[in-house]
Order: C-alpha cells, then sequence, then structure tokens
C-alpha cells in the first residue's frame, strides 16, 4: 500500500483530539477491497487493541500508475479529496480535523493485500513535491500554478509547516 496522511500522534484510545486524512493506494487489494483500489479517508477517532475505528471512507477503482497530483482542501468544516483535479469525496460532520497533524508518506504491507509472484518484488512511491498554504482555499488547477510558480522562482525547499507536533507516548 502506498500512503499519504496528516495524522495526530496517538496518545489513547478514543482520544477526542485525534484526527487523521489518508490516501491509500491499495495495487493488490487488502482490507477485504478489490485489486487497484484507492481510499480516501477521514478520522473522528481510533482505538488500537482491539481495532475500533470511527471514521468514514470513499473509494475509486483502477490503475493510479504513475504520476498523480493529489490535493486536500480543509476548510469551513468540510474536507473535499482531490485526484488530478477530480473531486473524489467530500467529508464533514464529526470526521472535520480537530487537531494539528503531522505530514507523512509510507509504504505498508497488510494482510490480505499481498500480490503472489515469485522472487525479488521492488516497491517504491515517489514524491515530487508537497505543497501547504493555510487559512486560504485554493481548488487544484490553483495548487498547480503555485507550484510552477515555485519551480520559476527555483524554489527547492520552502517549509511553511507550523510546527509543535508533540512526539506520542509510542514514539519516546
Amino acid at each position: 500500500m502506498e500512503t499519504f496522511y496528516t495524522i495526530t500522534p496517538y496518545i489513547k484510545a478514543f482520544d477526542p483530539d485525534y484526527s487523521e486524512m489518508d490516501y491509500e493506494y491499495l495495487p493488490n487489494g487488502g482490507w477485504g477491497g478489490a485489486e487497484l483500489t484507492f481510499y480516501v479517508t477521514t478520522w473522528e477517532t481510533v482505538q488500537i487493541e482491539p481495532w475500533n475505528a470511527d471514521n468514514t471512507s470513499n473509494s475509486v477503482q483502477g490503475s493510479l500508475a504513475g504520476w498523480h497530483t493529489v490535493v486536500t482542501q480543509v476548510m469551513n468544516g468540510t474536507v473535499r479529496y482531490f485526484i488530478d483535479g477530480k473531486l473524489i469525496a467530500q467529508h464533514g460532520g464529526k470526521y472535520y480535523p480537530d487537531a494539528s497533524m503531522s505530514i507523512n508518506f509510507n509504504l505498508w504491507f497488510i494482510d490480505g493485500g499481498l500480490a503472489q509472484a515469485e522472487g525479488v518484488r521492488e516497491y517504491q512511491e515517489d514524491i515530487d513535491w508537497v505543497f501547504h498554504e493555510a487559512d486560504v482555499l485554493l481548488m487544484p488547477d490553483e495548487v498547480n500554478t503555485r507550484i510552477s510558480e515555485l519551480r520559476n522562482a527555483s524554489v527547492k525547499f520552502q517549509d511553511t509547516v507550523l510546527s509543535g507536533i508533540q512526539a506520542s507516548p509510542c514514539d519516546l
């Protein structure tokens, strides 16, 4: 599974200050779903053991091989998920994030999601850029314009994400 997600540290089960927003691509299936499934999920809270998640999710079927742009809008009580400029899901209500989150990328191997193959397999997730702008609602084409402007100005790195996420007790 390839994933891009934002998350608060897991402090305790059913923490009311927990928030998470996920893009998760399962090219080999998993979690009872079909191959080539792309999930977007917004979380209210979770309990890790035993597993009990309070979230809402949508999925898109089909291959996402190659480069794609994902945009998340988080404003005015609604989270909107876009792939290549197309709105694929919108979540709100109790699922709207209520805590600061870190930005993360990961490759995960999950039960039920392994392809049956012999020999060495290699997986990689390439990230070209991450753009964050607080307190402004940008459409995907506006994000692409901002990225072009930064590239034209030869900006290689600029950190605008506020720090302050505290480590989870699990990380200590």
